[in-house]
């Protein structure tokens, strides 16, 4: 019933989702933005899946491939023919199989190092030789030699894991797999800038009451959207005092990484203002920017990574597990 009062979508785009079950499949590999056209008509595009992507991947839904940047949703069609039909009856068969997996968000009290730091202490002590980068990685007979920077011996093992950025992972296999070097090198990383600022709680008139929100590209704003940072997590700010993390730049946006971090804080600042009802200065302002932030699975991706896991296939005891390959979040 929210959905149908909504103003947020005219009556003509309401309706226009009401033909979704009749649409057939392409049979051919699509853009999110031609799959969401196809399926459910521009105006969903526009103000639904447009920010929803730039918030997920900073990226163009124009040349993200549907079947490998949201391979869930276009799966709900290669099933069920039918987006609505199969959400219905996953639904269902969850409620038949028990509870369906929690969409929550996940985070840490003390940052994302303890994930990493967890991972350390379950190895035992002096397991993990920590700051060393790898400057080599050459086959040893049926294994391995890593040579690392700052070290006269390398290190020898039956088995490596790159868990590392695709154009790290290239740099790494270029003398071994020249031509999965040349596709990992290929997958592009836009900048993005996120931008925390926080204000005392009576300077924002919003009641910062739920995740946050995303911006339609066609609001002509630069901000991709923010989230409300301690209504999502405990402890992120003093006592009557908010948190709010915004991100700027992605693939459409690829100029923010020359620009002055006062410069990211003003576009921010005027961008969310009238959106949040925000009055006077910020008491906390800081900016992490991230020169090659989020992969983006462009149209072909599949095909590439194909490619790549063949090359790999020739060198046993290599393995890979990345945001370029398994999915970009945390959960994934």
């Amino acid at each position: 019933l929210s959905f149908i009062r909504t103003p947020l979508f005219s009556g003509r785009g309401k309706l226009r989702l009401l033909a979704e079950p009749f649409i057939g499949r392409a049979g051919r590999e699509e853009s999110i933005a031609d799959f969401v056209r196809r399926r459910l008509g521009s105006e969903f595009l526009d103000w639904a899946i447009d920010p929803f992507i730039s918030g997920v991947y900073a990226g163009d839904p124009e040349q993200l491939s549907v079947q490998a940047a949201t391979r869930k949703i276009y799966a709900l069609e290669a099933e069920y023919r039918s987006l609505f039909i199969g959400a219905i009856r996953r639904l269902l068969q969850g409620r038949k199989s028990g509870p369906a997996p929690s969409g929550r968000l996940i985070n840490f009290a003390k940052g994302m190092q303890t994930f990493p730091l967890a991972v350390a202490a379950s190895l035992g002590e002096g397991a993990v030789a920590a700051g060393s980068p790898v400057a080599a990685l050459e086959r040893d007979g049926d294994g391995w030699r890593l040579r690392v920077e700052g070290r006269d011996e390398p290190f020898s093992a039956r088995q490596v894991v790159l868990a590392v950025p695709a154009y790290g992972a290239a740099e790494l296999l270029r003398p071994l797999l020249p031509e999965v070097a040349e596709e990992l090198s290929s997958i592009e990383y836009p900048p993005v800038a996120s931008v925390a600022l926080g204000f005392r709680r009576d300077q924002v008139r919003h009641p910062l009451d739920g995740f946050g929100f995303l911006i339609p590209r066609r609001e002509g704003r630069e901000t991709l959207g923010t989230l409300f940072s301690t209504t999502l997590f405990p402890g992120r700010a003093p006592e009557e005092q908010v948190l709010l993390t915004s991100f700027i730049g992605g693939a459409r946006n690829p100029g923010i990484a020359k620009a002055e971090q006062v410069v990211l804080i003003d576009k921010v600042l005027a961008d969310i203002t009238p959106i949040l009802g925000i009055q006077g200065v910020p008491s906390l302002q800081e900016v992490s920017f991230w020169p090659r932030a989020i992969p983006q699975y462009r149209l072909g991706y599949n095909q590439l990574l194909d490619r790549v896991r063949t090359g790999l296939a020739s060198q046993p005891g290599l393995h890979v597990r990345a945001n370029w390959l398994d999915g970009i979040s945390l959960s994934d």
